[in-house]
């Protein structure tokens, strides 16, 4: 295959501190320059509002969603309802379900200068917070995800978060307050595969599709390709399963991307409830291959020495592929900025490069094979699209010219801001 860029792009490892072998091009070493600034600096860090949608909680929550990859509106995400009472005792209250995560936020107490709510009062009875108007509850549970988010983002730094409610943001799901008990013809949204009543694609066919349209827009961003797109799609050599030695036999799978080595292990397919359970193999780090729990449990063996991997088992070896398939598919539209990235055929939260899910990060990039199986599908680095491109993602490969600089240009400034070294421009 024959491929070049249409034009040029500057590499993302051009931002890399300089080398020690003393050609820095004059520069001064940017740990004397952050160890400079981190004496200097006076102004505290804090998690402003984004510009421009200070006051505006649903407009800040649907452009946070954007910036992160997700370009579908939120407006159905938003689940609100009365009080059941008429004017003028009718109060309002509102659930915002994340379409990532699937996490719920229950409208807040936005604080006075929010939202400009004048004499507005939110009111709480039995644990709910009540609103004059439907817009004001939207915000105010619009304001209680963005501070969460905020929360988390500032986490374990040295930023303080942005805090648009009285309540305290909390961590972790785990942490958060119970939800008000809904009316009986209220629902909130969940994890769908269906697609507008039309028979839902399976899994393996949607990873197709996923992998010919990447490479048809790959054209329309300036890349060039001699062979036909089908040519580059995954085939079943990309699969391995294996079996957990019982009875009845379970199968697990595991998908990997020929172009970038990534592997995509068993996802719990949304609708199948019944057909999987949940087990763990050991890694071997040793032997890089997964050991039945049975086998090291079993024997006179330090489980300590082993890493526990948790996998999902189906029935037949079709259902697990599917799912595989599946786990993959959710991964690549939520980094493809896939507008119903929310459609998904995975219960899990599906995941970026970037916060891959660390144990099965590790295990699978190392790991050969399973016990008893066939050697899981090796793509040589060398050989590999993010390579030959020097990417973390192929998906960072879609983005526009300007897209793509406009990016480039906040992590050089990001670095500049950090660091005070001169980053290059891209050409």
């Amino acid at each position: 295959m024959n491929t070049s860029w249409g034009r040029p792009r500057p590499k993302f490892s051009d931002l890399s501190p300089p080398s020690d072998d003393g050609d820095d091009g004059g520069v001064e070493p940017i740990d004397s320059l952050t160890a400079l600034m981190s004496t200097t600096r006076v102004a505290p860090l804090v998690d402003y509002p984004l510009s421009g949608c200070d006051g505006t909680p649903c407009a800040e929550l649907q452009q946070t969603y954007v910036d992160g990859g997700f370009t579908g509106s939120l407006k159905n995400f938003y689940t609100s309802y009365d009080n059941g009472m008429k004017s003028p005792e009718k109060r309002f209250t509102c659930i915002f379900t994340c379409p990532i995560s699937w996490e719920n936020f229950a409208s807040g107490n936005m604080k006075r200068d929010a939202f400009n709510q004048g004499k507005s009062y939110a009111r709480f009875i039995d644990g709910v917070c009540w609103h004059n108007t439907k817009k004001l509850a939207m915000n105010a549970a619009a304001a209680r995800a963005l501070d969460c988010f905020s929360l988390r983002r500032c986490h374990g730094t040295d930023k303080s978060p942005w805090r648009r409610c009285e309540e305290c943001p909390y961590l972790s799901p785990e942490d958060a307050p119970q939800l008000p008990a809904l009316p009986p013809n209220v629902a909130l949204p969940r994890p769908s595969r269906e697609v507008e009543g039309h028979d839902v694609a399976s899994p393996k066919l949607a990873l197709v599709e996923c992998y010919a349209s990447f490479f048809e827009t790959l054209k329309l961003v300036g890349f060039r390709m001699n062979d036909p797109a089908d040519e580059f799609v995954p085939g079943k050599n990309s699969y391995r399963t294996w079996g957990m030695n019982t009875r009845p036999e379970y199968w697990t799978a595991l998908f990997t991307c020929h172009l970038s080595g990534e592997r995509f292990q068993c996802g719990k397919l949304i609708g199948g409830e019944g057909t999987y359970k949940e087990d763990y193999m050991y890694f071997d780090q040793d032997h890089r291959i997964l050991v039945p729990r049975g086998i090291v449990e079993g024997a006179s063996i330090n489980v300590d020495d082993f890493i526990r991997v948790d996998l999902i088992w189906y029935k037949t070896k079709k259902e697990a592929i599917d799912a595989a398939a599946g786990r993959a598919v959710d991964c690549f539209r939520l980094r493809s900025s896939y507008n119903d990235s929310h459609r998904r055929y995975c219960s899990e939260i599906p995941y970026t490069i970037k916060n891959s899910p660390a144990v099965w990060k590790s295990v699978s990039e190392h790991a050969l094979r399973a016990f008893g199986g066939e050697e899981w599908p090796l793509v040589p680095y060398d050989e590999r699209f993010t390579t030959q491109f020097d990417v973390l993602d192929i998906h960072s490969l879609l983005e526009s010219e300007h897209d793509w600089r406009k990016r480039y240009r906040k992590t050089r400034e990001m670095l500049e801001c950090e660091c005070g070294a001169q980053i290059p421009e891209a050409k």
